[in-house]
């Protein structure tokens, strides 16, 4: 199946460029995007204030353990609104 036929966010693993030149056996380009991809990260993560927000999990009590810093599924990945998903590729 083709991925662009799926309803995926753009933070799929999937669609890591460097992951797909590997793939292809492209082992030199697939290096030197995890490179680029992995600068992009530390930019990203110096421009932003605070750890990022989670958006398909909501922090509470774990019911099983009474933990209280448990991070719980919140089921809103499954209404594939996925507009609001940065482009982290």
């Amino acid at each position: 199946m083709l991925l662009d036929s799926l309803n995926l966010p753009k933070t799929d693993v999937r669609f890591r460029p460097d992951i797909r030149q590997m793939e292809e056996g492209n082992l030199d380009l697939a290096s030197n995007e995890k490179e680029r991809l992995e600068e992009k990260q530390r930019t990203t993560a110096k421009e932003k204030e605070g750890p990022p927000e989670p958006r398909w999990f909501t922090l509470g009590t774990d019911k099983r353990s009474q933990r209280m810093d448990a991070y719980m599924f919140n089921g809103k990945y499954w209404n594939r609104d996925f507009s609001h998903c940065e482009e982290i590729y």
